[in-house]
């Protein structure tokens, strides 16, 4: 019997009804795990940390409770420091260690950053000396005597509380900080402003030592 001639219509839905048939077959199959699935993998027991039990970052099963970093020694750090890196920790659920190991890189930073801010600040305090000693109204050749009269300003006026606070933060270098003891000096008179054991300045290194009566210290 010789089969009717089909439309390509007819061929195409034979078609799409073959396949329809194939995937509703594996839909059903079983896999190699005996789990029914699209891929024989359906309602396949759960893995890692679901199926064992949540493991702790330093190896023990559950969270880490308390975190316990300390601040290296000589740490630039405050004491917070060391709550907000284990709030940290326990936030990422990072292990002590890590935890530990945190603290110490943020002390670090901030004790490179405190040291090249001091070594700015000290070039800066040296370039306000040469300044001084630049300038036309307080440097070049009168730069020792000036200095010696706006020592004896702030010696006689000045607490030593107020000479160390210049010393130690290197603001008795400042060029205008000089020019408005100088100024005072003049206006009140060499003569008003004689102290024991003054003889005229040669010049240092450090008008420290001209304010002060002795080299600044670091």
């Amino acid at each position: 019997m010789v089969e009717p001639i089909k439309t390509p219509e007819q061929i195409a839905a034979e078609e799409k009804s073959t396949a329809d048939k194939l995937f509703d077959a594996d839909k059903g199959a079983t896999g190699p795990e005996g789990a029914s699935g699209p891929e024989g993998v359906s309602g396949a027991a759960e893995s890692g940390a679901a199926a064992t039990g949540a493991t702790g970052p330093d190896g023990a099963t559950g969270p880490i409770e308390k975190y316990a970093p300390k601040l290296p020694e000589g740490s630039l750090l405050s004491a917070e420091a060391i709550e907000r890196s284990a709030a940290f920790a326990k936030e990422h659920g990072l292990s002590n260690k890590a935890a530990q190991a945190a603290l110490d890189r943020e002390s670090e930073s901030l004790s490179s950053y405190a040291e090249s801010q001091k070594e700015l600040w000290t070039k800066e305090t040296v370039a306000w000396l040469e300044t001084a000693k630049t300038d036309k109204e307080t440097g070049g050749d009168e730069f020792g005597k000036n200095a010696e009269l706006a020592k004896r300003v702030i010696t006689r006026y000045g607490t030593k509380e107020f000479a160390s606070g210049l010393s130690d933060t290197g603001f008795g270098n400042h060029p205008e900080l000089f020019r408005f003891v100088l100024r005072v000096g003049k206006a009140m008179g060499e003569d008003n402003l004689v102290l024991p054991g003054s003889q005229g300045a040669a010049e240092t290194k450090d008008m420290a030592d001209l304010f002060y009566g002795k080299p600044k210290t670091e």
